[in-house]
């Protein structure tokens, strides 16, 4: 199972988890592991931003993936963000203080301009 669709927007790869990803379970992760962490080898320049508009949950499994892809990016140089999150998601992600390892974004806009300023005043984190 692929996602729904991957694009390129000003040097940043953008990935959107379509309605098949709403509830991240053991199976639907599974499935789409390997081609996340494919795209994370292959994208180039090495920044991605994972929209998850369409999933209302996922669990330890799917962050242990985030994790994953957030560590191979920084090792690329690369910066991982993630956008348009469901308000309870962004709540559990930021009480365990994981938005400190990827930033979150209310929008797809504002997570490619994070990523493309940063790029143009490498001062910002």
């Amino acid at each position: 199972m692929q996602p729904t669709e991957i694009e390129q927007q000003a040097l940043v790869t953008v990935v959107h988890l379509g309605p098949e990803y709403g509830t991240l379970d053991v199976d639907a992760i599974e499935a789409m592991e390997g081609d996340l962490l494919r795209l994370v080898e292959e994208i180039d320049p090495p920044h991605l931003v994972l929209d998850c508009w369409n999933t209302e949950y996922f669990g330890s499994l799917f962050i242990s993936v985030l994790v994953h892809c957030y560590r191979r990016i920084r090792e690329r140089g690369g910066r991982f963000v993630l956008c348009c999150l469901q308000p309870l998601i962004r709540q559990e992600l930021e009480a365990v203080n994981l938005h400190v390892l990827w930033p979150i974004y209310d929008s797809i806009e504002e997570a490619i301009r994070s990523i493309t300023e940063t790029k143009m005043n490498p001062r910002r984190t």
